[in-house]
């Protein structure tokens, strides 16, 4: 079995005796354990070894665990630390999560949470790494992406739409974009974006642009709106480029025929033109390498002619007879298969003196990266939701193990008080040697030593109580009156006013001005 399938593990302790034992149980679960007993070894080993999980202990010589934890998080962002201390306060765990630890465990180590413990680790460290796969993925496009509220208030934004407008990020989220686009134009972008709907969730449209060196450019834009479970838009996903080139290719084209072969042919997405009868009478060279038939077969023929008769073909063909109806421009997109292999192309199709003018753009990579997006955001919310409910139910398993804890405490407390003091005591006075007075004093020593651990959940007042005073104390430390105590435990007001008077007077109470409810609850 491959131990780095299950996850990789770094063990930092000082403390060989506890260091060893946890290493071992930790390869017995299938982990790949590296063990190293200083902060200074750990970071060597953080800088040759890919690990997933930091287990460190939080008091040690030189590089303590808080430490560790801020040096490892300049080599790896993404690990998940995991601190292990003998002083469980408030205020350590508070100083772990601070700088970025992922949970706290307290010494003895209780095994049984730290397997799910590392199990949510290693899970949460592998929602990271895809996470960063994700982003990478996306600001790799050269297509500008951005997301942006129903105000226009942007909400991310890649590298690329970044550099296109020369701006850094911070400078981007949080302003709307609108103040990129001409005011003139501003309110048509605005209508095209807003008239989504759960039924439309999709538009594509052209707009102007203010470059950066004040110069106006022209992008093409597809927005998604995304929308919450009752169908209300909560968001807009926009994925865009810079269609300047071709827009002033297209200015050309009508300002003059003599240019058109030359411009048409610079281009680098397809471009082809028909006649009224939807005959090709011009193919240009990215034609040709996309579908891999040459100009020459081309001219002349029509669309049936090139390509199979199938629903994608018979569509562009009725959108095409539009426009040569209508006289209006169309842009479309449509999925095609061309040398066995399946393309999403976006067409933009204009009316021309002879019949059409077509631009097709190959967006099979755009699609795959809206596509991912889309499966990314479902993926993430279900982990999220996943992650919920595990903490939930630990919370629910760690508040229940802290309840039965205290209660075991009390109850050996109070069986050490009742079952062996007493006994103890007489002993001490029933004229022991000096050699049984010493086996005394150590068993008493010892005992001492061996409740020391929780000892402080009951002070020294409240030990010298008798059963039913401890009885009586902890429903006066709940708030009940002495009629209600009187009730539950089936004897008289009056009993329950003489216990209470014996509890002030063992705590050293008499005679003073001091609720006794309120100083019972500051024992603990």
């Amino acid at each position: 079995m491959d131990k780095s399938k299950q996850g990789n593990l770094l063990v930092v302790d000082d403390e060989i005796e506890t260091l060893d034992p946890v290493c071992d149980l930790l390869s017995k679960w299938g982990y790949k354990v590296t063990a190293c007993t200083s902060g200074r070894e750990a970071l060597e080993t953080l800088k040759k070894q890919d690990i997933d999980v930091l287990l460190t202990d939080l008091v040690m010589p030189g590089i303590d665990g808080i430490q560790l934890i801020l040096a490892a998080m300049n080599i790896d962002p993404h690990l998940v630390s995991i601190v292990i201390t003998g002083q469980g306060t408030i205020q350590t765990a508070v100083e772990a999560m601070k700088v970025g630890a992922f949970d706290l465990l307290v010494k003895p180590l209780d095994f049984k949470m730290l397997q799910p413990i590392l199990s949510r680790a290693i899970k949460v460290r592998l929602l990271l790494k895809k996470e960063e796969k994700y982003r990478s993925i996306v600001e790799d496009q050269t297509e500008l992406i951005c997301r942006f509220l129903p105000d226009s208030t942007l909400t991310f934004v890649n590298e690329a739409y970044c550099r296109y407008f020369a701006k850094k990020e911070d400078d981007l989220i949080g302003h709307g974009f609108l103040s990129l686009i001409p005011e003139e134009d501003q309110e048509g972008v605005k209508k095209q974006i807003f008239s989504l709907n759960i039924k439309n969730p999709v538009e594509t449209h052209e707009n102007r642009v203010i470059n950066p060196d004040g110069k106006v450019g022209w992008q093409q834009w597809t927005n998604r709106a995304l929308f919450d479970d009752h169908g209300k838009i909560i968001e807009y996903q926009s994925v865009g480029r810079d269609i300047t080139e071709r827009k002033r290719t297209e200015e050309a084209l009508k300002e003059s025929e003599e240019k058109f072969r030359e411009l048409a042919d610079s281009i680098t997405d397809v471009f082809f033109a028909t006649d009224k009868d939807l005959k090709y009478i011009y193919w240009n060279k990215a034609s040709e390498n996309l579908t891999g038939i040459s100009e020459k077969e081309a001219i002349g023929r029509s669309l049936y002619e090139l390509f199979p008769d199938t629903p994608e073909t018979r569509r562009a063909e009725k959108v095409y007879l539009d426009i040569l109806r209508t006289q209006q421009p169309r842009n479309f997109v449509t999925k095609y298969q061309i040398r066995d292999k399946e393309h999403y192309f976006e067409i933009n199709a204009y009316p021309s003196k002879k019949g059409l003018s077509v631009f097709v753009k190959d967006i099979t990579e755009r699609k795959k990266t809206e596509q991912a997006l889309i499966e990314r955001e479902k993926e993430l919310a279900q982990k999220t939701m996943n992650l919920e409910e595990v903490n939930t139910a630990l919370r629910v398993l760690l508040d229940k193990r802290d309840d039965d804890k205290l209660r075991l405490e009390e109850s050996i407390l109070l069986n050490i008080h009742e079952l062996v003091e007493p006994y103890s005591e007489k002993l001490r006075k029933s004229g022991l040697n000096e050699l049984q007075k010493n086996l005394l004093e150590i068993m008493e020593s010892n005992l001492k030593e061996i409740v020391s651990s929780f000892a402080h959940t009951l002070s020294a007042s409240y030990l010298r109580f008798t059963p039913t005073e401890i009885q009586i104390a902890n429903l006066i430390k709940q708030g009940k009156t002495s009629k209600e105590i009187s009730e539950l435990l089936c004897v008289t007001p009056r009993a329950i006013s003489f216990h209470r008077h014996n509890i002030r007077k063992k705590l050293g109470l008499n005679n003073k001005k001091i609720n006794l409810k309120t100083y019972l609850s500051s024992l603990k």
